[in-house]
């Protein structure tokens, strides 16, 4: 399974270079904002988010939002709520995609369920970090498009791992 998620992302890089080039680029228009709503997978487990995307220019964006994990970790389930705040940077874009570099800073509280466990003596633990990684968009019309995103995160502190990877598609909706 972990094949097949490592697989999307060089497919969107790819789909990105091949894209043929023009000047107009609709989606990511100066001082635009956009909502985007995504799911994708952990090391855990299935993920759901929702971010809120500000478009600087053509190539600077900033973005904040967070999501919910649902995960097992030694076999004991637990919640995973996070917030982020992003910033990301195109390395390619033309007309119909773009290739952008993603990187910001991360908070997250897990949540266990105390019944479950004998392991972890806390029910919610909080943790810090950042993130960086990838993200592939590829727009649909001057309103829409969609988002393929790879990031790794790296968390100070070591009770559910400090390394966590999301592997997420999205659809991100001009406001």
């Amino acid at each position: 399974m972990k094949k097949l998620y490592v697989g999307i992302l060089p497919i969107a890089i790819a789909v990105s270079l091949l894209s043929y080039d023009a000047s107009a680029q609709y989606s990511r228009l100066k001082n635009s904002s956009s909502s985007q709503l995504g799911i994708g997978f952990t090391d855990a487990g299935f993920m759901l988010n929702a971010y809120y995307v500000k478009t600087f220019d053509q190539k600077v964006k900033a973005g904040f939002g967070g999501g919910l994990v649902f995960g097992k970790v030694s076999d004991i389930s637990y919640k995973s709520v996070f917030v982020d705040g992003l910033g990301s940077y195109s390395l390619y874009s033309n007309r119909l995609a773009s290739l952008n570099a993603v990187a910001g800073i991360s908070f997250v509280g897990d949540i266990i369920n105390k019944f479950q466990s004998d392991v972890y003596a806390r029910q919610f633990s909080f943790n810090y970090g950042v993130l960086g990684g990838m993200e592939s968009e590829f727009t649909v019309n001057r309103s829409i498009s969609f988002v393929l995103s790879a990031n790794q995160r790296y968390y100070v502190r070591e009770q559910f791992g400090n390394w966590r990877y999301q592997i997420g598609a999205a659809i991100r909706i001009s406001l």
